[in-house]
């Protein structure tokens, strides 16, 4: 049963909900569900007590910041929901447990604490002052009736998620819709929900905690009563037996009476019960334990518990625990695997307690057994459960590996092979981000089952990631072998997925290593299978790509290269330079584009080129791209005050920092830092960029350019051949890539294609810049068609922030050095 399945459950069995027939133990199940209801009742005096002083301290605090109406029409609310939750509980108190539907008469209580949160809520959403202090400060009070809340609702999960939830949404909602304000709400909306949900994970295991006590207590109670119920005789054998056992404690004097009333309540009792020696030998051995063990009194008695119950190997612990026993000196409870006298073996747990003479001496150990067998089955089957992955119910990463590892081990003793593929989800996170978590987990499942539906008989599949599976498999055995079952693999994912009442195409990347030739062990043929996946995303997603040793020697070297560039990052190891951009028509410098360089100490200055691929796979570009913005903007404003004109900066954005939520904040971060005015700044994304998520960069655009920052379409035509985003999406400029510049005006294709570019941007009111300009005759073709701007070794190279100084003048048309 999944995590989910186990929440509705107990949500259910609050209200009497269950259907009839799926809940075997009904009257444990009510009878927990009454003992919640009590303690949640008995605590509510505590609980609307401490609301009180706590909303008294609040409105006393935030008097002076905000409108003592609004103030007191709050705390009314609160005063009202207490008063109606400490009257339903009263109620409660006063009811008959056993009163038919008193459990659906409780929900008035569950609504009430569920209004007691949402009461709190409000104050973290109404009741915000306008200073981010008294923010805080409401925040905290929110966190600690949230903590505080646990001791009085965590018997109850439900209960206490209906509290937690409506007392900290509003705050969450209240910092999201500020963070458009100030980039620091966002960080305090993510602080409470961490917090929100770390409190739901306590509430849940205190309330597990609660249920698994009152479980084992009902059990106890049960079983304690039938046993009274069919043996009473046997139970007062017992408590004299316990009796008789602390007086030998005490004098260590019996009489020959006692000894003989001892044995006969010792014979009586249904609990096996045996007494050894300080060598462990058997002095007594009652009819319980012959029916447990199969030996009889005569055949146990003297006999060691090596001899008579240790499975093979066993002596050993049997003596680690004995010595520990005549150490301590104390009563214990272990539990071990023994063996009977058919051979089988079965687990018991041991009672242990030493009898000592006056001196200290232990002269004896009395030991009660109990068989349990069945609850180690249960325990291994919930051990089972915890290796199956709860959303697609397939083996977890760690089940995987031990399977692997035991399939290799089997296979290399017999000489056989052992295939794994690998499997990973073409722009699943596409997919996620557009249509929500919930219809990304309802195409996980999915597509587990169709992993699972094609995988060969006698597979193993396993869930390696969030969008990861692994397949392990006797490719002798598979129709076809290991290539064609990844291929059949792969062409499972062709059909559509119906998500949210709509077709969804997903492909899927497959990668293929076999053991022994692939891979000497399971790690590295697992490893060496993702490493082919990885090789088949390269190679353009949904293919099916096997292991070769050239993959290893290409993936150490990304390894290397990111370590490389990793450390680089940690020491800011680079500068950006600057390339004017000249109007052509007054051959001015109207501004400069930033061009990132790795200042590698062997190496010198390093092009983009052979890093922003690493950084972008690995991740560092979004912090290397915002280095290298706040740099550019310094250096440019700096720049503005010191010729006093207005110069524009350019600057590229990658498609990894393009997905950041916080894109925006940090651009418009970069430029209050810098006292850059946003007009000054103009981001060049390529058409790919957008065409990824249209929607969400339609959003996006729209963000920068009603921050007052320009946009600009970089190495235009090369990327989708649709032209249909131009017309949906706020764009400022086009770029004409150096490609189509590098041949005119001698080409004609090339010549026609720049014509066309300038024509339409001109009629979408487009302004349009022209890279790698590096001649006269480009410049005057382009200048005499239209073109606004142009940049490239003509006009000048890239140069270090130094030199900025020196570009606001005409320029001549040579180029610089």
């Amino acid at each position: 049963m999944s995590p989910l399945s186990r929440r509705a459950g107990r949500f259910a069995a609050w209200f009497d909900l269950w259907p009839a027939g799926e809940q075997p133990d009904a009257a444990d199940a009510r009878a927990i569900r009454e003992e919640q209801i009590r303690a949640l009742a008995a605590a509510t005096g505590t609980s609307v007590a401490a609301n009180a002083v706590v909303a008294a301290l609040f409105v006393a605090v935030l008097s002076d910041t905000l409108p003592p109406v609004r103030l007191a029409v709050w705390a009314t609310v609160l005063a009202a929901v207490l008063t109606l939750r400490y009257t339903i509980s009263a109620a409660l108190r006063r009811a008959d447990p056993a009163e038919p539907g008193r459990g659906v008469r409780s929900v008035p209580l569950f609504l009430a604490i569920a209004a007691t949160g949402g009461a709190w809520g409000g104050a973290g959403f109404a009741l915000l002052p306008p200073d981010m202090i008294h923010q805080a400060f409401v925040g905290v009070v929110l966190a600690g009736i949230v903590a505080g809340a646990a001791s009085a609702l965590a018997v109850s999960f439900v209960a206490y998620a209906a509290f937690v939830v409506p007392a900290v949404l509003p705050f969450v909602s209240a910092q999201i819709v500020l963070g458009q304000e100030a980039s620091l709400h966002y960080g305090m909306a993510a602080l409470a929900a961490v917090f929100t949900l770390v409190m739901l994970l306590i509430g849940e295991r205190l309330a597990s905690a609660f249920e698994a006590a009152m479980h084992a207590r009902l059990r106890d109670a049960r079983a304690a009563a039938a046993l009274h119920a069919s043996h009473a005789e046997a139970a007062a054998a017992c408590e004299s037996l316990r009796e008789e056992v602390r007086q030998r404690r005490e004098a260590q004097v019996r009489s020959q009476r006692s000894e003989a009333r001892l044995r006969l309540y010792v014979e009586q009792s249904p609990i096996p019960f045996i007494e050894w020696d300080p060598a462990f030998r058997v002095l007594e051995w009652n009819g319980a334990a012959s029916r447990l063990f199969g030996y009889s009194r005569d055949e146990a008695l003297g006999r060691t518990a090596s001899e008579l119950l240790a499975v093979d190997g066993g002596c050993d612990e049997i003596s680690r625990l004995w010595s520990r026993l005549l150490r301590d000196r104390r009563g214990a409870t272990v539990r071990t695997v023994n063996r009977i006298r058919d051979g089988r073996s079965v687990q018991c747990e041991w009672h242990y307690m030493p009898l000592q003479d006056a001196t200290g001496r232990i002269t004896s150990l009395i030991t009660l057994a109990l068989d349990a067998t069945d609850r180690g089955r249960v325990e291994a089957r919930l051990e089972h459960l915890v290796s199956r992955d709860g959303l697609t119910g397939l083996a977890t990463r760690a089940l995987f590996l031990e399977e692997v590892a035991l399939r290799i081990a089997r296979t290399g003793r017999s000489g056989g092979r052992l295939a794994a593929i690998v499997l990973d989800l073409d722009r699943f996170r596409l997919v996620n981000e557009s249509l929500g978590q919930a219809q990304g987990d309802l195409l996980l499942a999915e597509a587990a089952r169709r992993v699972a539906g094609a995988a060969p008989d006698g597979a193993i599949v396993a869930r390696h990631g969030e969008d990861e599976f692994a397949i392990a498999f006797d490719p002798d055995a598979a129709d076809g072998g290991a290539s064609l079952a990844a291929v059949r693999i792969l062409e499972a994912f062709h059909a559509p997925f119906m998500l949210a009442g709509h077709e969804t195409f997903l492909t899927a990347s497959v990668g293929v290593a076999v053991f022994p030739y692939d891979a000497d062990g399971p790690t590295a043929l697992v490893e060496n299978a993702g490493a082919a996946m990885s090789q088949a995303k390269r190679r353009g997603r949904d293919n099916v790509q096997g292991y070769s040793a050239e993959l290893t020697r290409l993936a150490r070297l990304r390894l290397g290269a990111e370590t490389n560039l990793r450390l680089a990052v940690e020491r800011e190891a680079f500068t950006v330079l600057y390339q004017p951009l000249v109007d052509l028509h007054t051959g001015e410098v109207t501004g400069v584009e930033a061009l990132l360089r790795w200042r590698d100490g062997e190496r010198g200055l390093v092009s983009p080129v052979e890093f922003i691929h690493v950084a972008e796979e690995s991740g560092l570009i979004v912090p290397l791209g915002q280095w290298a913005l706040h740099r550019a903007c310094r250096d440019v404003a700096a720049w503005h005050s010191a010729s006093g004109a207005a110069p524009r900066l350019s600057i590229n954005l990658s498609p990894r920092q393009f997905r950041q939520r916080d894109m925006v904040g940090w651009i418009e971060s970069a430029l209050r830092r810098a006292q850059l005015p946003p007009a000054c700044l103009t981001v060049e994304l390529t058409e790919n960029v957008l065409m990824d998520n249209d929607a969400r960069s339609c959003g996006m655009l729209q963000q920068l350019r009603a921050l007052g920052v320009r946009v600009a379409i970089d190495d235009f035509g090369t990327g989708y051949c649709g032209l249909g985003y131009l017309r949906e999406f706020p764009v400022d400029v086009l770029k004409i890539d150096r490609s189509f510049v590098r041949d005119i005006p001698m080409r004609a294709a090339d010549v026609a294609i720049v014509r066309a570019i300038i024509a339409m941007a001109r009629s979408l009111r487009l302004r349009t810049v022209a890279e790698g300009v590096e001649s006269p005759d480009q410049k005057l073709f382009l200048a005499a068609e239209g073109c606004d701007e142009a940049q490239g070794y003509l006009f000048g190279r890239p140069i270090e922030a130094a030199q900025l100084s020196g570009l606001i003048r005409p320029a001549g048309g040579g180029a610089r050095d």
